[in-house]
């Protein structure tokens, strides 16, 4: 299910207490946790968002979460749980479009859980991003895409304008997960992205820090479900609605 949230406001609750699983799940995913860290050293079982509860209305959209670990739902994204116990992640990120009519996607690294993976980008909620029992994902997406691919939403240089714009819920499927997404335009065009890109990768690369993203891949706004579905990558989930949703609504 994908939602325009330009005439919706969203709300967002935290509760910072762990979910109660069975010690035989728990186990399971400890288990899985330690197979995983052995093949990526630079991962990181910190908290995430999950989320339990979505009420939709005329006006609002409202989203009830918890705090889970990182290793709940990379075993739900790997193996899978009862739905009692699943781990609907929550995360936050943005579409860029170029001044020269493209949509941008990252690719991410092989050392990562999802080694070439097309998404956006983006990531997980930080406690950075919680105030007072509630979300801000603009908080989320600021940063992360700041961490990923070294575009500050607040450049002017850089950046035209920007605004949340679509909700995603993935309801069927063996990942259930929410996506809240905002749409950034950008005052630059594809090569000069690329090159500034490019050159923010080699500084990780110089420097030893950890690399999510590691390549941008361009589609052009006239042909990009086409151009999407010829990436042999795997794919998140929600890009063809997204990108169709951004190509029939205006920032």
């Amino acid at each position: 299910m994908f939602l325009n949230l330009d005439n919706k406001k969203l709300v967002i609750t935290y509760s910072d207490e762990y979910p109660i699983l069975p010690p035989e799940i728990q186990n399971k995913i400890d288990e899985k946790w330690s197979e995983i860290v052995k093949e990526s050293h630079t991962l990181w079982n910190g908290d995430i968002a999950c989320v339990e509860d979505i009420k939709i209305e005329d006006n609002y959209i409202t989203l009830s979460c918890r705090k889970t670990t990182y290793s709940h739902y990379l075993y739900q994204e790997k193996i899978g749980l009862p739905k009692e116990y699943e781990c609907r992640v929550l995360t936050a990120g943005a579409l860029f479009e170029t001044n020269d009519n493209y949509y941008v996607l990252g690719e991410l690294d092989k050392s990562t859980p999802n080694p070439t993976m097309i998404q956006m980008p983006g990531g997980n909620i930080d406690k950075s991003d919680i105030e007072e029992g509630h979300i801000d994902c603009l908080k989320t997406i600021i940063r992360e895409l700041k961490e990923e691919v070294n575009i500050d939403l607040n450049d002017e240089k850089l950046v035209k304008e920007y605004a949340l714009n679509g909700f995603y819920n993935a309801e069927e499927g063996f990942q259930p997960e929410v996506e809240v997404f905002a749409k950034a335009k950008l005052k630059i065009d594809k090569d000069e992205l690329e090159k500034h890109f490019n050159n923010y990768y080699e500084s990780l690369l110089k420097d030893n820090h950890y690399i999510e993203i590691r390549k941008l891949h361009f589609l052009h706004k006239t042909n990009c479900i086409d151009e999407l579905e010829k990436l042999k990558n795997p794919k998140r989930p929600y890009l063809e609605q997204l990108l169709k949703f951004n190509n029939s609504n205006k920032l």
